[in-house]
């Protein structure tokens, strides 16, 4: 039985789980591991669904998929990227989400070695965010730190470009908000 047959025969979403009362032990052990594989495929299945239900209904999809997960948008855009990137003959199921992730920007190829050697060697998602980072490096996809030059204006706005990044959308449209009613004019972030 696979867990998403498991999860949908143990009734309706809450903010419990209704364990039957005449559960004998190895049913009780049972049902947390079939838990526990559906923590770990959940983000393979939003982006699955994502990944599926914009190619087929476009913006319809966008309009619909509005709040349903309690997630900001762009995760679970984000988690369809990722599951786009890998075919599921590609997925790694000793390795988690994240894992695939941190090398989803590789090439195919570069990914794969990296994921076998992830699982092979047991590196951790930073171990590998590391090792992925170097493989972009090495492929052109970015120049490496010690290249870039130590201009005090350009380090000023890598800071700048940073900050505005992790800043929350919220902020941002604040801050847009602010900069037109102060006629700032276009502001190109």
């Amino acid at each position: 039985m696979n867990a998403m047959m498991t999860i949908e025969n143990m009734g309706k979403p809450g903010l419990s789980l209704d364990i039957p009362k005449g559960q004998t032990f190895d049913e009780w052990v049972e049902s947390g591991r079939s838990l526990c594989e559906g923590q770990k495929v959940v983000n393979w299945w939003i982006g699955d669904w994502w990944a599926a239900g914009t190619h087929r209904y476009g913006e319809r999809a966008k309009a619909a998929a509005q709040g349903i997960f309690g997630r900001e948008f762009q995760a679970i855009m984000d988690m369809a990227s990722v599951c786009r990137s890998f075919e599921t003959s590609r997925r790694h199921e000793a390795l988690t989400f994240t894992h695939h992730r941190e090398v989803a920007a590789l090439p195919p190829a570069e990914a794969d070695a990296l994921l076998e050697r992830a699982e092979t060697d047991g590196l951790s998602t930073r171990d590998l965010r590391i090792e992925a980072m170097k493989r972009r490096v090495a492929l052109g996809h970015f120049p490496a730190r010690d290249t870039i030059d130590d201009d005090p204006e350009h380090t000023a706005l890598v800071a700048i470009a940073r900050a505005w990044n992790r800043a929350p959308v919220t902020a941002r449209e604040s801050f847009m908000d602010l900069a037109e009613e102060a006629n700032l004019g276009e502001i190109d972030p």
